[in-house]
Parts: C-alpha cells; structure tokens; sequence
C-alpha cells in the first residue's frame, strides 16, 4: 500500500495536535487541583500535584520530541525539493518552522506549560502552520516529491504509522 506524503505529515501533525489537547486537559485538571494544595513551609508535597506536573511534562517532552523530528524531516526531505520550485515558499515555511521553535523554547518546562498564555498561541501557531503546509507543501509534494521520499517520511516519523 502505498501512502502519499501529505497524508504521513498530515498525521503526524494530527498526533503532536492530540497531545497538546492532553496537555491542555492535565492543564485544567491541575488548575482546579492546585488551590486545594496550599503547602505550608515543611509540608510533604502533594503527591496528586505530583503527578500531575510530572504528566504535564513527560507530554511536553513527547510533543517536543515529535514535533522537532517531524520539522527536520521536513526539512531535510521536502524543503530541498521545493527551493528549486519555489523558493519563496520553502523559506517561508522554514520561517514558521523558526518561529514554532522560538515560541516553544519561550514556554519554558514544568507546570508553566500548562499556566503560559503563551501555549494557546503556540498551539494556533502550530495549527496555522499545518492548514498552510497540508494546502501547500504537502499537496505539492505528493504530487512532484521523488517517490522514495513517502518511505523514508513514514520510516522517520515511525511512532505515527505503525499501523500502516
């Protein structure tokens, strides 16, 4: 069976997209668990308030993961192609690629993922991104892409096509 390009990113994209709808849940549940918290000097840490942060992170840490192989892979595969195209647009995505980088690096780590005004941008951001690069970069390249490249696409960003 042969997969087209635009669906394997597409996924891929849908999957990172997933987890940040978990991290916005684990988010919300934390809000309403941590008023109900209030440590005093020497207290044990609540273990519930525990767990939560340690879920909010080991979901940011997956999503970053996922989310820089699957812009390298981009990258290093599609941009090539598409800068003798089009080199406009391959520097415009490579300009959003930069941009989803400096907003994700400027959430930081721990439970100011889920408390940062700054993770609903990054979120829109992302999905603006994928609208732009599903119509565009994707479309193209399923159509015009050397045919090796859906293999390796798939095989790189494996996590997402294991069912395929």
């Amino acid at each position: 069976m042969t997969v087209q390009i635009g669906h394997i990113l597409l996924a891929d994209h849908e999957r990172i997209d997933r987890l940040l709808g978990e991290v916005f849940k684990l988010a919300q549940a934390f809000d309403a668990q941590a008023p109900q918290s209030v440590r005093r000097l020497g207290d044990e840490p609540d273990p519930v308030i525990e767990q939560m942060k340690t879920q909010i992170h080991v979901k940011w840490v997956e999503i970053e993961a996922s989310l820089m192989n699957h812009m390298q892979a981009e990258e290093t595969f599609l941009f090539p192609v598409l800068k003798q195209v089009d080199m406009q647009e391959a520097l415009a995505l490579q300009g959003e690629h930069q941009a989803i980088r400096n907003t994700f690096t400027e959430i930081g780590t721990g439970v100011v993922i889920a408390t940062s005004p700054i993770t609903p941008h990054f979120a829109q951001l992302l999905r603006s991104h994928t609208k732009r690069e599903s119509e565009l970069l994707y479309a193209w390249a399923s159509a015009h892409a050397p045919p090796n490249i859906a293999e390796t696409l798939k095989m790189r960003l494996k996590r997402t096509f294991i069912d395929l």
